[in-house]
């Protein structure tokens, strides 16, 4: 759409290009300026390059946390990375940023780009309850897009299903819990919240994302380190317990264990899904599915929608094509 052109721009690995200034969720060297949506590995690709490049990346203050503790405590030396409150506006070479809650991980953000008098919003993952911003331009990632992308259970309802699970297992045997970060330390927010009283056991990375869930007051209860003395001695023991591990992490199938893996993308998956014996696949996404993205789009009121072609593929063409047909919004795709 030459509407947009010159304004939004999306490239290689999902790098979005906003306004004369910014790239969002990945690193270009034409720009001057980042920001980051949240700490998932596929939205901070080349964030290393931008920081010896851009003079400033900005990013909602727990996501900073989070990606000290993901990455390492260098980050705490760039001066460049830049954590800013949610609502509030900063000016950069006469264009404006603003942070908004989104409803997907801990610290993840949707981005107001202020342009030439043109509104842009980036939105990174987000699930159903994230508050629409009005817009003029809307970037979305909708990996739900295509019209049979419809959700058949309720998340509140696979989550009850899921914690009644560990209640029942829990008494006679111990339980592994795997899902990506972040959506791992969601999970023990959950179980603690459940009062599940039995230790849970973890590896250092986890821990630290851990540790910046309870600084932001998402409690993940008392974790202990999984190469601990105290550690090994409650796994001989064989009592109850509950270890997380990082998603694809290999366990050794062991009889008195109940292993649960959190799947983000099986929408339209059972609540629960055996897979082998004493294993189960659950899905428990953070990201909205077909009607939860069209409801969103619509109430943030665009003039014109482009849909990340990258992260995407394949559903970014068919919601597009619903939103020309069906809302008579002026929808793209990007890259083609």
């Amino acid at each position: 759409m030459k509407e947009i052109k010159g304004i939004v721009d999306i490239i290689k690995d999902g790098a979005c290009l906003i306004g004369k200034n910014f790239c969002c969720d990945g690193f270009i060297n034409t720009r001057k300026a980042g920001a980051i949506s949240h700490f998932h590995d596929d939205h901070t690709k080349g964030l290393e390059s931008a920081l010896h490049w851009y003079e400033k990346i900005y990013v909602s203050e727990a996501t900073k946390d989070l990606l000290i503790a993901s990455m390492g405590v260098f980050l705490k030396l760039r001066n460049n990375l830049i954590a800013i409150p949610y609502n509030k506006t900063h000016s950069f070479d006469n264009e404006k940023i603003t942070l908004y809650p989104t409803n997907h991980v801990l610290g993840s953000s949707q981005i107001l780009i202020e342009s030439n008098e043109k509104r842009i919003l980036f939105v990174g993952d987000i699930r159903e309850g994230t508050n629409p911003i009005e817009t003029d331009i809307l970037v979305i990632l909708p990996h739900f897009g295509k019209p049979e992308h419809i959700r058949e259970h309720k998340r509140d309802d696979v989550i009850k299903s899921f914690i009644k699970h560990v209640k029942s297992e829990i008494n006679t045997k111990s339980v592994c819990v795997l899902a990506c970060k972040g959506k791992l330390q969601d999970i023990m927010n959950l179980l603690y919240k459940a009062d599940i009283d039995v230790p849970f056991l973890a590896d250092e990375s986890v821990k630290k994302i851990a540790e910046v869930y309870t600084k932001h007051n998402c409690v993940t209860g008392n974790i202990i380190d999984l190469s601990s003395y105290e550690a090994q001695e409650i796994i001989k023991s064989r009592s109850s317990h509950i270890t997380f591990y990082p998603i694809n992490t290999k366990i050794c199938r062991v009889d008195n264990y109940v292993k649960f893996t959190i799947s983000e993308w099986n929408v339209i998956a059972p609540i629960k899904h055996k897979i082998a014996r004493n294993e189960y696949m659950i899905s428990i996404s953070d990201h909205a599915d077909f009607k939860g993205l069209i409801d969103f789009v619509k109430k943030c009121k665009p003039k014109y929608v482009v849909a990340d072609n990258n992260r995407c593929g394949g559903s970014a063409e068919l919601f597009v094509q619903y939103l020309n047909r069906n809302l008579k919004i002026k929808s793209t795709y990007l890259p083609k």
